[in-house]
């Protein structure tokens, strides 16, 4: 029996003018391969116009809180 899991993500904005233009959303979590990226792995990811959403220890974080707080986790979503 396959279980299917739902996850519901809520962004926030500090501004109200800002919106959601996001075009692409890719799930880059597979649960049979264990991927994982570090924080000097982070670093080097040029996201200037996405957002990456990781499963950390800290619970699902973007990749700039992830810099932010020095912590690597595996990659679950990627928002274009």
């Amino acid at each position: 029996i396959f279980s299917t899991q739902h996850y519901e993500i809520y962004l926030k904005y500090n501004d109200k003018k800002q919106s959601l233009n996001f075009l692409n959303i890719k799930i880059v979590f597979k649960p049979n391969i264990n991927f994982f990226l570090n924080v000097k792995q982070l670093w080097k990811l040029n996201l200037t116009t996405e957002l990456l959403i990781l499963s950390t220890s800290k619970g699902l974080v973007t990749h700039n809180h992830c810099r932010k707080y020095n912590i690597g986790g595996k990659p679950f979503i990627l928002l274009k």
